[in-house]
């Protein structure tokens, strides 16, 4: 059956041209949803690819599973990051944050997240592409939809990013899988989106903060017992920079 998803023609022209030019061709592969409908995009060519995939050291068990898994089938190559090692050159990463927690160099720093998504997540994928010793090609699940997520990378000068599915609307990637055929991992019922690193406390501070945190009580509470005073930490100064602003409002 095909589906009714509008750009895939394009998208589909699009992986054939790719394919075509001869170049190594590389998916980076995260297991989430966007990953995953590229993955299938690509299934004509299996054999012709391999998965690229970021190990931060922090991966939920069952999605390294299905990465690992994907990986046997298709081919993986794994780098490794550490987010705590942006968290000590730029620290905790959050969603809600001030001017003062960003710019101080002592106590408690908080950072946007997508900037340590960007030093443990792309900076690798970045590094591996500049050592390469020849030309490639990386496909990605970037999709405009997501903002900042999809920003054009600065890629050496040996390597194409390309982003298949950058049109597509987050309507558009469910009703593909679905109709595909491709199970997405179990906490997509309860949570929309990939899951990172389960010890990263912007996962808490976004609008689908409180949906994830239920989650991962109920499906891995050892771990959440042990991300979940690193929230805190984040929502402290939260509160610390709110305060001032109640303060003065309710004189």
């Amino acid at each position: 059956m095909t589906s009714i998803v509008p750009g895939r023609e394009a998208s589909e022209k699009l992986l054939s041209t790719v394919f075509d030019s001869g170049q190594p061709i590389f998916l980076a592969f995260s297991g989430g949803k966007d990953s995953l409908a590229v993955l299938k995009l690509c299934e004509p060519y299996r054999g012709r690819f391999k998965l690229l995939w970021v190990n931060a050291g922090y991966v939920f068990p069952h999605m390294e599973k299905m990465i690992r898994a994907y990986g046997e089938e298709y081919g993986l190559i794994e780098l490794h990051s550490d987010p705590k090692r942006a968290w000590a050159a730029g620290g905790l990463p959050s969603e809600v944050l001030s001017v003062s927690s960003f710019m101080r160099r002592d106590g408690e720093r908080l950072q946007p997240f997508n900037l340590c998504c960007h030093a443990t997540k792309i900076a690798p994928l970045i590094q591996f592409c500049a050592g390469f010793g020849g030309f490639l090609t990386v496909l990605s699940g970037d999709r405009k939809q997501d903002g900042w997520r999809f920003q054009g990378l600065a890629a050496p000068e040996n390597a194409a990013f390309l982003a298949p599915i950058g049109e597509w609307s987050d309507d558009d990637v469910f009703a593909y899988l679905e109709t595909e055929g491709v199970t997405l991992p179990a906490h997509y019922a309860d949570v929309k989106n990939g899951l990172d690193c389960w010890n990263c406390p912007a996962s808490w501070t976004v609008g689908s903060g409180a949906a994830y945190a239920r989650w991962m009580k109920a499906t891995y509470p050892d771990l959440a017992e042990k991300a979940e005073p690193i929230a805190r930490r984040v929502a402290d100064q939260i509160d610390k920079a709110v305060a001032p602003i109640r303060k003065a409002l309710s004189c």
